[in-house]
């Protein structure tokens, strides 16, 4: 009979542990989901690493990447266009329902110019940026 008695209590020690582990599954799950309701989860977006960043946060860095000038470009502040964070949000969106939560995703977000940005570039920014690219390519010709 006393084989009897400890098997109910073995048995609730393994309800135990099951409910316990359970509980936690969902308070971690819970934890996550509204960590990353408003936050990246990996995601790179136009070559720029957002993980763990709001919408804010993003916005601002990827703005900052995009005035950053490199010896092969040619930046105009007439010619920016800045990131919205009403397209970043879209894109935080569209990470938060479509893709994998853990593996990094690359994602491009393009913005349309207007017309006189448009003839701007091609007319100022395309000389400026021929002149220097053969300015470049004379200094290397004298060098080597």
């Amino acid at each position: 009979m006393k084989q009897h008695a400890t098997q109910p209590r073995h048995g609730r020690r393994w309800l135990i542990m099951i409910v316990t582990f359970l509980v936690a599954l969902g308070i971690g799950s819970f934890g996550y989901a509204s960590y990353y309701h408003q936050r990246f989860k990996p995601t790179q977006i136009n070559g720029v690493t957002v993980t763990n960043l709001t919408v804010a946060q993003a916005t601002q860095k990827l703005n900052q990447a995009a005035t950053q000038n490199s010896s092969a470009s040619i930046t105009m502040s007439a010619s920016k266009v800045a990131v919205t964070q009403a397209k970043v949000k879209q894109l935080l969106t569209k990470r938060n329902t479509d893709s994998h939560p853990v593996k990094t995703v690359k994602m491009t977000l393009t913005q349309t110019i207007s017309a006189s940005q448009q003839k701007y570039r091609l007319t100022t920014l395309l000389t400026q940026f021929k002149q220097k690219n053969s300015n470049n390519q004379c200094e290397s010709n004298q060098t080597g």
